[in-house]
């Protein structure tokens, strides 16, 4: 579903750049 998708990207962004873990936490909160 759509959650594997977003948590595949999510994992793949944050070991790409760690301080955007608080940019995709926020985007995490406003799609959920």
């Amino acid at each position: 579903m759509l959650i594997t998708r977003h948590a595949v990207f999510l994992i793949w962004t944050i070991q790409r750049e760690k301080p955007v873990q608080m940019r995709l936490k926020n985007r995490m909160q406003m799609l959920f």
